[in-house]
């Protein structure tokens, strides 16, 4: 039986690129940009030059077959096969693609899922240089393979988007008062319609997390990117509330008038066999008076229409200030990792200072 004292070569791997990518991300940070080895070999350069250009899950395999070959220390480990996944690379695989999103390094979830989610051989046939690295790792010096490791990691390092950190919230401060103040700034804030989208889909996670909804068995939220359209992203709507598979409830989400959503609201029921859908928009008043646009529609389609600003402040009262700190953290998530403008996400963030929430 193994030592439990002894620690797994997953966990040896992990912890050398988890320090290494940090480390240069802390000198990126400081303003200095991430120092990259330089390398000797044209054919090596070429290889990662090659695995650079090609999709973000072989940027990333590579960097995790190299660090399983820097931290082989038993016989059996050193002259293991690097053109197969090592025990353990699943989960070092998802840890990394956890990692490049919290450091804001555009990748992938796992790159092992996308790469070789059935078998454990690496090399695919799909990108040439890919390939030759997982064999050049084999025969490659600790030396060579260090600076190959190091060059990759830097390179990664430094496409780091340069997002504002999430800020550290002063949770009694999260008022009503002040949730709403938040939410009039972002919605008076031109964003093309991202923070209408993501403030619903992190309101409505919040909500429901307040009152234990979520979790196994239970309903969560999802939201599509800021650019999809619903038919591409497979989505009911913008916003929607699933068990399992299964849609609950859709929400349609404007930062215009409400009244040229109800044709593709009843599209998006009829696709996706809704009993209702819900447009979230600008309504006159903040009140729906007029509702013979309604009425027009066929007579078994219920669609139902909410004034954005004061669905959100409805939400954000139902909240507790914990769930209200759940919902912002959501939200600032979304931003990040679902539309593209860096600058959004920067402007959420001066806006949690500008509505005194932060600590």
């Amino acid at each position: 039986m193994d030592d439990p004292a002894i620690e797994r070569w997953s966990e040896r791997a992990w912890k050398l690129l988890a320090r290494t990518l940090n480390e240069f991300m802390t000198q990126s940070s400081s303003g200095t940009p991430p120092q990259k080895a330089a390398l000797s070999d044209p054919d090596l350069a070429r290889m990662l030059t090659g695995v650079l250009s090609a999709r973000d899950s072989y940027r990333d395999g590579i960097l995790i077959q190299l660090a399983y070959a820097l931290s082989a220390e038993k016989d059996v480990e050193k002259k293991a096969d690097f053109r197969e996944r090592q025990e353990g690379g699943g989960n070092v695989s998802k840890s990394l693609g956890a990692l490049c999103s919290d450091l804001h390094i555009p990748g992938v979830k796992d790159a092992f899922q996308n790469i070789g989610k059935n078998s454990t051989n690496l090399v695919r046939g799909n990108v040439e240089a890919y390939d030759d690295l997982l064999a050049w790792i084999n025969t490659a010096t600790p030396s060579r393979r260090r600076e190959a490791f190091e060059f990759l990691a830097a390179t990664t390092a430094s496409m780091a988007r340069p997002v504002l950190a999430f800020p550290e919230l002063h949770v009694a401060n999260l008022t009503f008062a002040r949730m709403v103040r938040l939410i009039n700034g972002m919605l008076e804030t031109q964003s093309g319609g991202a923070f209408e989208q993501f403030l619903l889909a992190a309101f409505v996670h919040g909500l429901l997390d307040e009152y234990s909804l979520t979790g196994r068995g239970g309903v969560h939220v999802e939201t599509k990117n800021i650019n999809a359209s619903d038919a591409s992203s497979r989505s009911a709507s913008d916003v929607q509330i699933k068990r399992g598979n299964r849609f609950e409830e859709a929400f349609e989400v404007t930062a215009n008038d409400w009244s040229g959503k109800p044709a593709d609201a009843v599209a998006s029921m009829k696709a996706h066999d809704l009993a209702r859908i819900h447009i979230a928009g600008k309504v006159g008043g903040g009140s729906l008076g007029d509702v013979s646009a309604l009425l027009a529609l066929p007579s078994d389609v219920d669609v139902s229409v909410l004034d954005l600003r004061a669905l959100l402040h409805g939400l954000a009262a139902f909240m507790r200030k914990p769930a209200r700190a759940s919902a912002l953290r959501r939200l600032y998530e979304l931003l990040d990792r679902h539309q593209p403008e860096i600058e959004r996400t920067n402007a959420y963030v001066r806006l949690l200072s500008t509505a005194g929430v932060t600590a």
